[in-house]
């Protein structure tokens, strides 16, 4: 079993940072795959809906790699929120929402222009573009398109949160136990070119 100092460091904002770069670098290749191929839905001989294949599968990369995003910046406010070997509480939500509306709280970045699409993001994921249905009915939404409106929002959201990380991550963090460190980061990353 790993110490709480080795499960701290595997928690540290840098390590949500890269997962959330390498689930928006596969979002952003799905989505390049937009018009290749489209899924019709017919009823009693009749065209009831058309949506494009790759539509649910960038709904849902975007959707884990924003989580991640927000969730990385949110430890590194809160440096707590990862000790004792655990995640807080706070940390364990899937709501985009949730998580940015917390994260405007702690004065890093504002996302309350975007705060819709969060939740457009954040419905897709805790029904269609996760499962095929919800957990009952009442959860249970129509798959919805990733318009070019969304993705837009989306990957403008992802840069700006990737230039935060650049500027934050290149101080000195200190973690709750005996991990501390800064990095560099430089390239490509979240949608934020150098």
């Amino acid at each position: 079993m790993i110490t709480n100092e080795q499960f701290e460091e595997s928690a540290v904002p840098h390590s949500w940072f890269l997962v959330a770069d390498n689930l928006h670098e596969q979002a952003v290749n799905v989505r390049q795959r937009e018009g290749l191929s489209k899924l019709t839905h017919y009823s009693d001989g009749e065209e009831q809906w058309q949506i494009d294949v790759s539509s649910r599968a960038s709904f849902l990369l975007a959707g884990f790699a924003m989580e991640n995003a927000l969730k990385g910046l949110l430890v590194y406010s809160n440096p707590q929120w990862i000790e004792n070997g655990k995640l807080n509480a706070r940390l364990k939500s899937h709501s985009l929402e949730q998580l940015a509306v917390e994260l405007i709280g702690t004065g890093l970045v504002d996302l309350s222009h975007i705060l819709d699409s969060l939740k457009a993001l954040e419905d897709g994921l805790e029904s269609w573009a996760r499962y095929p249905c919800g957990l009952n009915k009442g959860d249970t939404r129509p798959e919805r398109p990733m318009t070019d409106a969304l993705w837009s929002e989306y990957c403008n959201a992802m840069s700006e949160l990737g230039g935060i990380y650049k500027q934050l991550l290149a101080n000195y963090w200190k973690g709750s136990h005996a991990f501390h460190g800064k990095y560099t980061i430089e390239g490509d990353w979240l949608g934020n070119t150098e």
